[in-house]
Parts: C-alpha cells; structure tokens; sequence
C-alpha cells in the first residue's frame, strides 16, 4: 500500500487511546472512515467486511494485540489470554489470506499513554489501584499519537508484523530467547512492585 488516500478504513475501539488517534490521523491522510466502540457485535461485522476487502485491489486487517501477546504477568490472566489470541487470530488470517490482496499486521505495543490501567478491574483495594496506575504512566513510554503514526507506517510497508516502542523490541527478543526464564522473572519483578507499592501505602 502507497498511501491511504481515498481508503476507507472501519475501526472499531475508535472512542479513545490508540483507536481514537488512528481515527484523527486517518482522517488526515484523506482516509473515508467507519467508526465503532464497544462493539459487541464487532466480530460478525469483519465475518461481513472480509469479502469486500478480498475484492479491492490492496486492503489491509490491523488487529492490535501487545506485548501481553509475548508475555503473561501476574493478575493479568483474562487480558493476556485475550492478547494471545489476538496474536494466533493474525498469524491464522495471514496464512489464510495469503494469496489474496489483503494484509494483515499484527500490532504488538509496549507500555502506551492511555486510560486502559484506569478502566482495568481488579479486586485490589483502591489504594493499591491508585498506585498501579501511577507506576504505570511512569513507565509508559509513548504517547497514543505516537504509536499511532507507528502503525500507520507499518501498513504503509505492508508489515505482518508491528512492535510499538523499544520495550516491545525487548520484551520480543527476550521471551523468544528465554521464554520460560523471562516469565519467571516477570512474575518476580511484578511481585516486587507489588510488594512495593503495598508498603508505600500503609508507610
């Protein structure tokens, strides 16, 4: 794909973070866009949206997956089952659609600037909620904007394969060379932070 000039674009999670920054930018490079968010029905819509891409001449599917698609933490089981499935989704689309005109990237971001710590669930105590979010704006490397330019330029060269941010490159390279030693040390490391904001709370 050369350019996404006159393309239309449905996409859905468009209400904030990176959905809402593909959507601006989108539109700015003269993209004609469908809009959606919380769609429960989302699935049924691409079943529907599958043909008419197969009949253009260049089409692209972006599922943004994450780096939780490489590795799992701690308490986080539902979303990084989620995101591993979103991983094997794009790798059985790209297999099932390669003779065809459409690509499909799978995005992997690392830690972004969004609200998706302050709108996750847990049955922690609002104290040790509070403190996650913080950790987690501290360590969140880029901004939702940013990484949307970022995927935008991996449909530009056809990438099957997107990571967002340098703690993506890592964490790729590290749970492919060490995957069982890198969980362990995740889960480690997500115990000690833990610990560690418990004890800033009743200090």
């Amino acid at each position: 794909m050369k350019d996404l000039n006159e393309k239309v674009v449905a996409l859905s999670g468009a209400g904030s973070g990176i959905g809402r920054c593909l959507a601006i930018q989108l539109s700015q490079l003269g993209t004609s866009l469908s809009l959606a968010d919380v769609d429960e029905e989302g699935l049924k819509q691409t079943k529907a949206f599958l043909p008419h891409l197969k009949k253009r001449p260049d089409a692209h599917i972006v599922n943004i997956s994450s780096v939780n698609g490489f590795i799992a933490t701690p308490r986080n089981s539902a979303y990084a089952c989620a995101k591993h499935a979103v991983k094997a989704l794009n790798q059985t689309l790209q297999q099932e659609l390669k003779n065809t005109s459409v690509n499909v990237i799978s995005v992997h971001p690392g830690g972004v600037r969004t609200n998706i710590a302050r709108n996750s669930r847990s049955d922690d105590s609002q104290e040790i909620q509070q403190e996650r979010i913080v950790g987690f704006d501290q360590i969140a490397g880029r901004s939702a904007e940013k990484a949307a330019t970022i995927i935008i330029k991996g449909m530009l060269k056809n990438r099957k394969r997107q990571l967002v941010g340098v703690d993506s490159i890592v964490i790729d390279v590290l749970s492919r060379l060490f995957p069982q030693k890198f969980s362990d040390a995740m889960g480690s490391l997500y115990d000690y932070t833990q610990r560690k904001r418990i004890k800033n709370i009743y200090e």
